[in-house]
């Protein structure tokens, strides 16, 4: 899916949350950001409608990338949140 979405002011601890429609298995994820930058963040995916699992951290982040790739073993999901 192709979105885009902005953190209002720029300010850390903004989130955003992706509910998806059912279950589903997910063993990746790419996040294209608006501009090339050392982006800190952590993506989380709910497992059953309850607990969170981290699939991602970058808090200390210094690689300037505009596209980032994270992969995992497989996990079923019922949404993914990210947190700038």
């Amino acid at each position: 899916a192709r979105t885009r979405w902005c953190n209002n002011g720029g300010g850390s601890g903004a989130w955003l949350q992706i509910d998806l429609p059912q279950p589903t298995k997910i063993s990746s994820f790419r996040i294209q950001w608006e501009q090339e930058s050392a982006y800190s963040y952590r993506v989380e995916g709910e497992l059953n409608g309850k607990e969170w699992k981290t699939l991602a951290e970058q808090k200390q982040n210094k690689k300037v990338e505009r596209i980032v790739t994270h992969s995992f073993d497989p996990l079923e999901i019922t949404a993914i949140k990210v947190t700038f």
